[in-house]
This record gives structure tokens, sequence and C-alpha cells, in this order.
């Protein structure tokens, strides 16, 4: 089966593309560097191999855990790649794509899959590989298998025995934290040599996951985010507010300046970000879109800020990843008018549509968006984190994808 295949999860980029008999890959430096090249090396790679994209029976990309920058490129490079193609998207667990890298590079069968998240915490999960196939297990006392954030020594074993192969550790979290995973001595072993998500891993991977029926149209693949973005508690934010005197700024609409954001504005953006949001962006990833290259504008009077947005192009379109008006300045007509910012900027890149999300509950963000001209292209289940978890059985919160034609 055909699959072109890639992973922008860590700080390495990893590319490969099978034609059921041979396989081309290509490995490079991750981060910023991956947006740059993605699709350019995928599509040599296509070119090597003989094939177009639509020749693929899907466009598998590793969904995460992982960088944030980093899956919002790959889930966007695979979307725009797969619907100028017509071609279903495989969202493939990256923690998994370790699992089987593990497996195929030293013979490993039981793998706690671990990855170095940054600020002092893993991503981790466990993977057994029996009879030509990986299944997950619990860690410690979970009951069912999940995803795990956490520090390295709070990192439990899986809770399955080990049945002849030992237990063994895999991904970057062993080389950058060894030291720190004492208490799975004796349980797990812990190789210092560092296991990355590879493409070919997701190739390997990927015939499964099809056969399992887990293909799914562009619109609705998603990455995968564990780490919710959360600066302050309702209640710090509410007593930080109180503890300050009410604001009522006015600008002038003929005052108003659209400017690309700096370093310089963050601080003000944080103080916005953590006013309007249960679960802000964190500086880290206003950080991370501006060495990227993201679109970041801010709408400002003077020195005062009245709104920001962050949008990141894709393949024949746009997506706006974050539009926030200042609390003193909503329902005034700012947030209409940085819509209208944020479309004339997408139609002068090239892109012919405009995807956001918003919270399912979110319904005045939804009928403004509406009024605009987007529509409710689907749902991406358990999106975000529950505005006060656990508002839903497993405090996440849907998201509605809504798209917007820009060629009308």
């Amino acid at each position: 089966m055909p699959f072109l295949a890639f992973d922008t999860s860590t700080e390495r980029l990893s590319i490969a593309v099978t034609d059921d008999q041979q396989t081309w890959s290509f490995e490079g430096e991750g981060g910023a560097q991956a947006s740059a090249q993605l699709i350019e090396r995928a599509l040599d790679l296509l070119k090597q191999a003989g094939l177009t994209l639509h020749d693929l029976d899907a466009v598998v990309f590793g969904r995460g855990p992982g960088s944030f920058t980093g899956l919002r490129t790959s889930c966007a490079v695979a979307q725009g790649l797969a619907l100028g193609a017509e071609r279903p998207v495989l969202a493939l667990d990256s923690l998994l794509a370790v699992a089987e890298e593990a497996r195929y590079q030293h013979g490993h069968t039981q793998i706690l899959a671990a990855l170095d998240a940054r600020m002092d915490e893993v991503y981790a999960a466990a993977y057994q590989y029996q009879q030509g196939h990986w299944q997950a297990v619990a860690l410690g006392g979970a009951r069912e298998p999940a995803f795990e954030l956490c520090r390295p020594e709070r990192l439990t074993p899986p809770a399955l025995q080990a049945v002849g192969a030992p237990w063994m550790l895999a991904g970057t979290a062993g080389a950058a934290y060894g030291a720190r995973f004492e208490q799975l001595a004796g349980q797990v072993q812990c190789p210092g040599h560092a296991v990355w998500p590879s493409a070919t891993a997701l190739l390997r991977l990927a015939p499964q996951a099809w056969a399992a029926g887990l293909a799914v149209t562009p619109e609705a693949a998603q990455p995968l985010y564990l780490r919710d973005k959360v600066a302050q508690t309702t209640q710090e934010r509410a007593a930080e507010k109180a503890q300050k005197p009410p604001k009522t700024p006015t600008v002038a609409r003929s005052e108003a300046q659209l400017l690309r954001m700096t370093t310089g504005w963050l601080d003000k953006v944080m103080t916005i970000e953590k006013e309007v949001y249960s679960h802000p962006w964190s500086r880290g990833n206003f950080e991370d879109s501006l060495r990227t290259g993201y679109d970041l504008m801010v709408l400002v009077g003077g020195e005062t800020l009245i709104a920001y947005f962050v949008a990141m192009k894709g393949v024949g379109e746009t997506h706006l990843l974050n539009i926030t008006v200042a609390p003193a300045f909503q329902r005034q007509g700012w947030g209409r008018l940085l819509l209208d910012a944020v479309a004339l900027l997408a139609r002068r890149q090239g892109a012919a549509k405009l995807w956001l999300e918003v919270r399912a509950s979110n319904e005045r963000a939804q009928a403004v968006y509406r009024r605009f001209g987007f529509e409710p292209a689907g749902v991406r289940k358990a999106y975000y984190a529950a505005p006060v978890a656990p508002a839903t059985p497993i405090g996440r919160e849907d998201a509605v994808v809504m798209g917007l034609e820009l060629t009308t």
C-alpha cells in the first residue's frame, strides 16, 4: 500500500514514502526548520518513488504527543496535502512510533515509550508487541491504557508484568533524564540511547491502522496535546483582577494600527490571554510561533493592545490558531475588523480556505464566525481541556471546526 508519512513531534524531522515494495526516507532538523522544508522534502521523496499524492492510499502523520508547534505543522501539512489529493489521513501516536522503532532497531517487544516533554516533564505510554500487533498497556495503578505527562521520577512502570522479554524504556527521555528514573529499577531496563519516532516506523504501523479503519477525512485529523496550557486558575485570575483598578480605555478607529507581533508585546499579550481564557496559551506557545514564522499580528492604539491573532499558512489554506480581543474592547467591532485582516492576509498568501476551531460551548463565538461567513465543517472530539474539569466524562470538550471560503 503506498503511503507518505512524516513526524515533526520532536526536534527531528522524519519523512518517508513507500510504494509497497521499497521505501524512501529523509531525516533532518525539526523545530522551526520542519515547516520550512517538510512539504518540499515530501514531494521530492514522492518524485523519487515515482508516485504522486493521488497514488497514495493515505497521508500518515505522527499526531503526538510532542512539540506544540511541531504537531500543528504536521497536522496542517497532512490536511493540506490530503485535501488537495482527496486522500484520507492516518493520525498515529508518536509514542507508538517510538515503540515500533525500538522493536525494529533492537528487537524489544515490551516498551515503555517516553519522550522528553521539556519543562522538566516526559510524555509516556506503554506498549506490548504480540502476534504481529501492538497493544497499549496501562501504567502503574491505572485501569486503562492512557498517555502520561509527568516528571521523570513520577513515571510509573507498566501495570502488566513482563512476559518473556523485559520491559525497556525507549524514546528520548532516557538520554535526557536517565538518573531520575530510579523508581523503574528492577521492573524496566533503561538503556541510555535515544530512540526517535520515525516516519519509517509510521509506515510499518500504517497497514494495521488502515485495516482497523482508523483512516479519517483530512478535516477530522487532529494533533494530540497532553499539556493543558493553564498558567493560573480562575480563582487566581479573579483575585488578581480584584486588586487592580478598573480600566475603560478607548481607542478611535483612526488611531488603530495592525502591526507584526514582537516579543516586546508578549507581556501585554499574556495579560489578556489569562484574562480571557480558562486554558490560555503559554508564553512559550507564542515564542515558538514567532520562531517558526507563523503570522502573529497585534491590533494596537498607541501603547494599548486591543487584540491579536496567530495564523499558520498551509497548502492552499490558512489556519487561524488564536484570535483574541481584550475584554475592555469586546463587543465594539474590533473582532470583525481583525477577522477582515486575517482573511485579507490569507488571500494575499494564496489561500483558498480559512480554518479555525472553537469550543463547542462557545455559542457566542460560533455565531460571530457564522455571521462573518464561516460554516461548521466537523467536530474534533475531546480537543480542548474542559473549562472547569471535569465538565465532561473525560475532562475534555469538543471543538467545532469551521471553514471560510476565500475564493468566493
